[in-house]
């Protein structure tokens, strides 16, 4: 089996991605997220949903909660 590797993003959308790597498994809100990765909020929402499209992240509505759609992306990589 090939390893997984990250796919290249830019500095402030890896940030937000570790940024919620670091939250953990209950997820976040965008503003929490924003807060936490020196962000505005409308600019964390952005790179989130490009990180959607992507697959690596997933929304839930009725939380209103972003959460990793896989853990082992950032456990074996630490």
């Amino acid at each position: 089996m090939l390893p997984t590797r990250r796919p290249h993003l830019k500095a402030l959308t890896t940030k937000v991605l570790n940024t919620l790597a670091d939250i953990g498994v209950g997820g976040a809100q965008v503003d929490q997220i924003a807060a936490r990765a020196g962000l505005r909020t409308r600019c964390a929402a952005a790179r989130l949903r490009w990180l959607q499209r992507g697959g690596l992240v997933h929304y839930v509505p009725s939380t209103a909660y972003w959460h990793l759609a896989d853990d082992q992306l950032f456990k074996d990589a630490r």
